[in-house]
């Protein structure tokens, strides 16, 4: 038998442990057969059930009906403090406790009223009476180990047996058919003790005697000709008396328009249906029985819709789309897009309904938008939700035709471009640079090993240097052929590939892990390596830079560029500063992370006077002439970027 607390007791409790531990609720499903009591006179369209099983937990101990899951030590069903009876529920009575009660059952399909009452105290040695509710108690119903947060309450501050009511039929109404739970739940931090006692806990549910919400299986291949839809039969009401009459089927085609229904018998469970090319994707189910029909049964899984585009007049454009009707909610959203017949490309995962996307002038593409919740999603096949094909006389939405970063793992992250079809993506960081052709939306991703991966539209092309199992590269450059160019190693070493001559180079350090990016001049028979310091260091018939390194002994150098004629350009450093040289003029560069090492590459515009730094984050910073961001859907959020291109 556990002491109670006295409610103004200012005991400190010697146990101080820091960390409460978390939660832990198990589901109890129990036989709505057995444990609801229900009134129902055989011409009722409704019926009243009492679903809770020994809510004054006068069945003491060991318990069937509530499940425990206790850190307190003892019992939480006990004889100290009952409200009326023998028995109540005991939670916590130490610090740092988490105790819980739990009860399973069905929720009916329509529900009209659900009241949840009880009597709960709480006693407490926090100093402040718990006024800081770092203590609680929690009553209410949930799914799993989930409260909800409109059918549950959390009490804290002292306070005898106190009678309370909570009203619990919206959420047993979106919850039709499933499994939900009664929660107790007893909280305490590591610092004072505090003990909750609840007793005769009861709910009551009026609920129509329509049948319940089938649950409708999704189709997982849109672009099927036909499929077979099946459904569950509703679970409510039970028994024979009220069985389904009917079901009616009404898909939905990809754009969210209702389709001409069709109207089935109660016995069957399933339908053959045509998809009509793809168009078709979405189905929903109602049941009906002789006291009327139920409520809309979708799929498990989120579907969404795309909302039609109309022809662009620039390279970028909107994509709006919402949940088809009826449709389950989702968590978050994740838009593919697919350039002609090629394969789905991930665009982004978003909380919003709406995103900017990029196209190329005379480029078809379609679209499609998966929604996810703790079931899943419905992955895209076959035809997409919305097509558009944008006009080779659509006005550039960019400042460059394409503009790409790499990440570590070879992964391609779009800025103000079209997503594109790449050969790079391994298992651990080991890419090391990126070039874009003219098209800016083609190119070679290089890996650490020497190895050159096409995407866009690029051939396949060999590299001149491949060192297997050696981190030997540090960057790539291309010709204006776009499939010939130059790899630099880590010492200084220029290694031609595509048909690329070799060249003369004015600096190798062997042994030396100093360079750092290469950068080739408008005719692609020269160039300049980077060093950590800052160097330029000419090859080929390019000239002597007009700069030298302007941090000796520090390896804070990170990426360059060179203008359209090749005279001048910009060094970047690590924490993002932009430094001209040749005829480059100074530039204002807004974004600067003094201290911390995370510039990783510099992209120019054609003007020569502005362009983008990628941070290691994924952030494409504008300086110059451009004063915008670029917009990126797939935001990295780690440092794990390792270069950046574009034209």
């Amino acid at each position: 038998m556990r002491e109670q607390l006295n409610p103004r007791s200012r005991v400190v409790s010697a146990s101080r442990r820091l960390l409460a531990r978390t939660l832990l609720l198990a589901l109890c499903v129990l036989s709505l057969n057995a444990v609801v009591a229900t009134r129902i006179a055989q011409a009722a369209t409704t019926a009243t059930s009492t679903p809770l099983v020994d809510g004054g937990f006068e069945s003491g101990v060991p318990q069937t009906a509530w499940t425990e899951n206790q850190s307190s030590g003892g019992e939480l069903i006990d004889t100290q403090y009952p409200h009326s009876g023998t028995w109540a529920a005991d939670l916590c009575y130490i610090d740092n406790c988490s105790d819980s009660l739990v009860q399973g059952f069905v929720s009916p399909g329509q529900v009209t009223s659900a009241q949840l009452t009880y009597f709960y105290t709480v006693a407490t040695s926090e100093p402040d009476n718990n006024a800081s509710c770092k203590d609680w108690l929690s009553v209410g119903l949930g799914v799993g180990t989930t409260p909800d947060a409109g059918a549950s309450k959390r009490y804290c501050t002292p306070t005898g047996y106190t009678s309370d009511t909570i009203d619990v039929t919206s959420f047993l109404n979106t919850h039709g058919g499933q499994t939900v739970d009664a929660q107790l739940e007893g909280f305490t931090n590591g610092l004072y003790p505090s003990q909750f006692f609840v007793d005769d806990v009861s709910l009551t549910i009026t609920y129509k005697l329509t049948p319940s919400a089938p649950v409708v299986a999704p189709v997982t291949d849109c672009g099927a000709g036909q499929t077979t839809l099946t459904w569950t039969a509703p679970q409510f009401p039970l028994g024979t008396a009220w069985p389904v009459q009917s079901y009616l089927v009404t898909p939905y085609s990809v754009h969210g328009v209702a389709q001409p229904s069709t109207t089935v018998s109660g016995t069957t469970t399933s339908l053959p249906v045509s998809l009509v090319n793809g168009t078709v994707c979405y189905f929903t189910v109602t049941a009906t029985n002789a006291n009327g029909t139920g409520p809309v049964g979708s799929p498990a899984v989120p579907v969404a819709a795309v909302t039609p585009l109309a022809t662009p007049s620039t390279t970028g454009f909107t994509l709006n789309w919402s949940l088809q009707p009826g449709s389950a909610a989702p968590n978050w959203y994740t838009v593919f897009i697919r350039d002609g017949s090629g394969p789905w490309l991930k665009w982004c995962d978003t909380y919003a309904t709406t995103s900017t996307v990029f196209g190329t002038p005379g480029h078809t593409y379609e679209y499609y938008v998966e929604a996810f919740n703790t079931f899943g999603g419905i992955a895209p096949s076959g035809s997409g939700q919305a097509t558009v094909t944008v006009p080779t006389s659509a006005a550039p939405a960019m400042k460059l035709h394409g503009l790409y970063g790499v990440d570590g793992f070879g992964g391609l992250h779009p800025a103000d471009s079209p997503p594109v079809v790449a050969t790079s993506g391994w298992a651990w960081p080991i890419a090391r640079g990126i070039a874009a052709d003219r098209s800016g939306t083609s190119g070679y991703v290089l890996d650490g090993w020497g190895g050159l991966h096409q995407f866009g539209t690029a051939p396949a092309v060999t590299s001149g240097g491949y060192w297997p199992g050696s981190d030997a590269t540090r960057g790539v450059a291309l010709r204006p052929d776009g499939v010939s160019g130059y790899v630099v190693d880590a010492f200084g070493g220029i290694w031609p590939f595509g048909g690329a001559p070799a060249l003369p180079i004015s600096a190798y350090w062997s042994g030396w892990d100093i360079a750092r990016a290469i950068v080739l001049e408008p005719s692609g028979l020269g160039g300049y390596v980077l060093d950590g310091w800052g160097g330029l260091h000419q090859f080929g018939n390019a000239p002597a830079p007009a700069t030298t390194a302007p941090w000796k002994g520090w390896d804070i150098a990170r990426g360059v560029a060179l203008n359209a004629t090749g005279t001048g350009g910009y060094v970047l450093d690590g924490w993002g500063g932009v430094h001209p040289f040749g005829t480059a003029p100074a530039v204002v560069t807004p974004v600067y992370w003094k201290g911390w090492d995370i510039a990783r590459g510099i992209v120019l515009t054609p003007s020569g006077d502005g362009g983008y730094v990628l941070d290691g984050f994924g952030g494409f910073q504008p300086f110059g002439s451009v004063t915008n961001p670029a917009i990126t859907p797939n935001y990295a959020g780690t440092d794990t970027m390792r270069g950046v291109s574009g034209a």
